[in-house]
């Protein structure tokens, strides 16, 4: 009997899987490689779309500033006026597709705390949220929450200050 030479065979297994774990690894890298690079790329995309959404929207408050310097001084609310902040609230989410409704309102020393919700869409409910930073009030939103409803329709809660006329 004739005795075979299995290292031969062996060392050519070892180096047909070596080199395939080599190509697997290889291609594996260049794919994640690819994936991460797409990811910055939408992510800067992302940052910018928002910077020129903010820069829009600043320069249209800007520039009613610019026509009407009276609205720096309507830019704070007193106690008389909150029914019309409401009305602007629900006037503005109207115009963005979103229903406004407001849970809770507090009157302290020089601020109103405003509890709200908007339904709508999410893009609708964000471009809202968007505009209330960016409205004519001087407000600092403290908390706000999203919530995924039935059928594409989004839920917020917003809790905001408003800067009351001392």
């Amino acid at each position: 009997m004739r005795k075979k030479n299995i290292y031969p065979t062996l060392i050519i297994v070892v180096a047909i899987t070596l080199s395939s774990a080599y190509v697997w690894y290889f291609s594996y890298s260049k794919a994640l490689d690819s994936l991460r690079s797409v990811q910055n790329v939408a992510s800067e995309v992302l940052t910018h779309e928002k910077e020129l959404e903010k820069r829009k929207a600043a320069s249209i408050v800007e520039t009613a500033v610019k026509n009407d310097s009276s609205l720096l001084t309507k830019s704070f609310v007193s106690k008389d006026d909150i029914v019309t902040f409401v009305k602007y609230l629900e006037n503005l989410g109207g115009r963005l597709g979103v229903s406004v409704s407001t849970n809770s309102f507090t009157d302290e020393k020089s601020t109103f705390i405003f509890d709200i919700s908007a339904h709508g869409s999410f893009s609708d409910v964000y471009r809202f949220v968007n505009a209330l930073e960016l409205s004519p009030y001087v407000l600092s939103i403290q908390k706000a929450t999203f919530h995924a409803g039935e059928k594409g329709s989004w839920n917020s809660n917003l809790e905001f200050k408003l800067l009351s006329k001392i």
